[in-house]
């Protein structure tokens, strides 16, 4: 079964897939679901999530959002913000705006990152993710936009596995 699990705010915060190997029914998923929380809290340890609505314990994800800050379990190391130009302005309010992504492969082995910062506008100035040739390796994507919020310059710098970094304007 796939499911998607809710914050308190109604955003989707976990997506994944449910397997024991037990066949259940329609009902017997939906009773399990009504014998736990309606929603996820934001919780210091596991993936950042206290883990309470169904399925409760379940290990196999496709994605975590993380919303609102970047004080979140779990939050990667090296994907701190990254002043890129003097006129830069990252914004501290970043409430009901999504902060961070965690995907996951098929099989739940490979983990993605993605982490959004914001000007004051909310919209997004930077993107720290891992590429797609590594976990180990990330892309920084960098943006600026004029006053009526069009896009005027990006820049995406690209590290492969090697450590080279390669930029494109």
């Amino acid at each position: 079964w796939d499911y998607t699990k809710y914050d308190v705010s109604g955003r989707v915060a976990v997506t994944g897939w449910f397997g024991t190997g037990t066949l259940y029914s329609r009902a017997q998923i939906q009773a399990m679901v009504d014998a736990g929380a309606m929603y996820e809290n934001r919780a210091g340890t596991g993936v950042g999530y206290d883990n309470l609505s169904w399925p409760q314990g379940s290990t196999n994800y496709y994605r975590i959002n993380y919303y609102d800050d970047y004080n979140f379990h779990g939050f990667p190391e090296g994907y701190e913000y990254q002043s890129f130009k003097e006129s830069d302005s990252l914004s501290k309010h970043t409430t009901n705006l999504l902060t961070a992504t965690l995907g996951y492969s098929f099989d739940s082995s490979k983990a993605r990152w993605a982490v959004y910062y914001y000007d004051d506008e909310g919209r997004v100035i930077q993107v720290n993710r891992n590429n797609n040739l590594t976990t180990t390796s990330k892309d920084i994507t960098n943006n600026e936009f004029d006053f009526n919020s069009q896009l005027t310059w990006t820049r995406r710098q690209h590290t492969g596995p090697g450590g080279q970094a390669v930029t494109i304007e």
